[in-house]
């Protein structure tokens, strides 16, 4: 089955956050005001919080477990998006994305980013 948001690793508009079809842009539904998606024009960085708590909160063992478990339940997924998310956890640790590439089988993924 497709999948029923956008954007999406899988339609044609796939890998362009914001180029997404213009049906998905404004809701349907009949609200109070106005409810569509744009483009943010702060510069929030998503890999931030997740960095600083894997750094600073987790402690050895906790880091461990998380990065088994994350490495655990992308085994099956296609190695492309894989990627694309080690990718994602590189950004937040370039501790936490070495550690889940290692374990998926990705060698030299951290030269790619």
């Amino acid at each position: 089955s497709e999948p029923n948001y956008e954007p999406n690793s899988f339609g044609p508009n796939r890998g362009n956050l914001f180029n997404f079809n213009l049906e998905a842009r404004y809701s349907p539904y009949r609200v109070t005001g106005l409810v569509a998606r744009h483009k943010p024009n702060h510069p929030n960085c998503d890999f931030a919080q997740p960095g600083t708590l894997f750094r600073k909160i987790f402690c050895a063992n906790v880091k461990k477990n998380t990065i088994e478990n994350i490495a655990g339940h992308m085994r099956e997924v296609p190695r492309d998006i894989a990627e694309r998310a080690v990718k994602n956890f590189f950004k937040a640790d370039p501790e936490f994305g070495e550690n889940i590439a290692k374990i998926l089988g990705f060698p030299g993924i951290k030269s790619r980013l």
